[in-house]
């Protein structure tokens, strides 16, 4: 007899991430072995445990990053992985070095920064401080978990000019926030993620639906409150001239605006 098992997400892993099916496959594993070690734990802190250790896997680990995600899930992610996951040296060894290739890599989702993405907005849900809160100040859910993913990339800048939001990013940042609202319908990850990549079309992109759970005018307020407190855009401006600064000293913040929707309209309305 020869029994074969059918997995979309290793498919979407593979297809969406470039990864290899042997790496596709240890990704995929992680996601059994936590069910299993965190069967006492509820569904939302395994979705967490899941989406914080990936993207513990990263070796270009930024503080706010690491602070919007939530305390690393162990003290020493990578011995955790060996003790508590049961990884052998050799699986996490390929699966750093994987996860990272693609996080160096422009021509596909940034997977790691996704999943930082992600264990950013599960942290409200199982109640795990950040000590973010620290740095930003008391503001409410859901704008601090937006700061983990698109709201920080649009707003924050990484090299302490400008603001850093390319093409890889771009895809993560909507992903991460598109999963998460399945995950936080009761959808389990696994499932989350293949519900949401068979959904995408060309009627029905990763911005569509992006859009259905947040408002472009929503989204343009708060990059024009934070672009505000960050790097002192004038808002007293014309919604023209607002504008012009954005796409002269943040382009990416511009073209991620511009993508969404009609920018001049909505300046015009928050202004």
């Amino acid at each position: 007899e020869c029994e074969v098992c059918c997995d979309t997400y290793l498919d979407t892993l593979v297809n969406y991430f470039d990864f290899e099916k042997n790496e596709a496959f240890l990704i995929r594993t992680l996601y059994d072995k936590v069910d299993i070690i965190y069967s006492q734990e509820s569904v939302a802190y395994k979705k967490w445990v899941c989406a914080r250790a990936l993207s513990a896997l990263c070796e270009y680990k930024a503080g706010k990053w690491d602070m919007l995600a939530g305390r690393i899930y162990k003290a020493e992610e990578e011995e955790s992985f060996f003790t508590n996951l049961g990884f052998t040296t050799e699986q996490y060894v390929l699966l750093k070095n994987a996860t990272n290739y693609n996080h160096d890599s422009i021509c596909t989702s940034d997977f790691l920064h996704m999943q930082y993405a992600i264990a950013a907005r599960l942290c409200n849900d199982i109640g795990e401080d950040t000590s973010f809160w620290l740095w930003a100040g008391s503001i409410a859910f859901p704008e601090i978990a937006y700061m983990g993913g698109w709201l920080g990339d649009a707003t924050i800048a990484d090299d302490g000019n400008s603001t850093s939001l390319k093409n890889d990013d771009y895809c993560a940042d909507l992903d991460a926030e598109n999963i998460y609202r399945l995950m936080a319908s009761s959808t389990s990850s696994i499932d989350a993620f293949n519900i949401y990549y068979n959904s995408l079309s060309t009627n029905n992109n990763r911005a569509h639906v992006f859009l259905s759970y947040i408002s472009y005018e929503e989204v343009c307020e708060l990059v024009f409150k934070w672009m505000a407190r960050f790097f002192n855009i004038n808002i007293l401006k014309s919604a023209e001239e607002v504008i012009e600064d954005i796409k002269n000293d943040h382009p990416d913040t511009y073209n991620f605006l511009l993508s969404l929707g009609n920018m001049l309209d909505n300046i015009r309305n928050y202004l």
